[in-house]
């Protein structure tokens, strides 16, 4: 499925992200033009200042960045670069990130992955009901594992697993472990009314944008609720957790 997904990038057309009025840096610019006028484009690969150029622009993880990452990718990810990329989302500025340039780099970066067990999770800032802001990470540091529930008001299982979660976050919460909460939800006043009746306790973000982009596809679900375990570095512990699993695992990673 990967490998489509990856010959589905290299036949579609680059995607020029100028519209936030960026402005180009001399080296930018110098890339553009080494690009543009290469009539084979595979023969750069060769072109070792032309790489050299490309890896250290990729590498400052700023607006410039994304921009050149987003109107290259197919060549940046033919080119093997696909690490330097993974390297420059650990580092962007969340202003970055949730630019539309920002979330087209990381829809091309994450199309291409896949997310077992052990694999490094995409971060993620979204805001809770009252408006704080949460980043993901930041959120897993100095932790042992955290539990990642993704929902939404309208999924009825979903919502029957939230007894379970709160189970074990009333038994476990504390400087080891920690739960949150990512709706898929488009609505607010949906969103804030579930948690509301359902009584949850723990951190719920969303971004309101449902299921059309963003982590849902980032993430490789085929539905909801799905329930991840997470390591305090960002790892797939464990996925698929629904029921009395959750406590199960939850209870072996922490030793108690």
């Amino acid at each position: 499925m990967k490998k489509f997904i990856f010959i589905f990038l290299l036949l579609g057309t680059l995607s020029v992200s100028a519209k936030d009025g960026l402005k180009k840096s001399k080296q930018t610019r110098e890339i553009e033009n080494t690009y543009a006028a290469a009539s084979r484009k595979a023969d750069l690969r060769k072109d070792k200042t032309f790489m050299k150029k490309l890896l250290r622009m990729i590498a400052k993880a700023d607006d410039e960045a994304a921009y050149v990452i987003d109107r290259y990718y197919v060549f940046i990810y033919a080119s093997g670069l696909k690490q330097a990329v993974a390297e420059a989302l650990s580092k962007i500025p969340d202003r970055v990130r949730q630019s539309e340039t920002g979330i087209r780099v990381q829809n091309q970066y994450y199309s291409l992955r896949d997310l077992n067990e052990g694999a490094q999770v995409p971060d993620f800032t979204m805001n809770t009901p009252d408006g704080k802001s949460v980043n993901f990470y930041t959120f897993l540091k100095g932790k042992k594992c955290v539990i990642l529930d993704f929902w939404a008001s309208w999924c009825g299982w979903c919502r029957k697993e939230s007894p379970f979660v709160q189970k074990v976050y009333d038994r476990y919460k504390g400087a080891d472990f920690d739960v949150i909460s990512v709706s898929f939800d488009t609505k607010r006043k949906d969103w804030v009314q579930a948690i509301e009746e359902d009584g949850t306790t723990w951190t719920q973000v969303s971004d309101l944008r449902g299921t059309d982009e963003g982590l849902y596809k980032w993430y490789n679900l085929n539905g909801i609720p799905a329930i991840f375990l997470i390591d305090g570095e960002g790892r797939i512990l464990c996925k698929k957790l629904r029921g009395l699993a959750i406590e199960e695992k939850v209870k072996m990673v922490l030793n108690k």
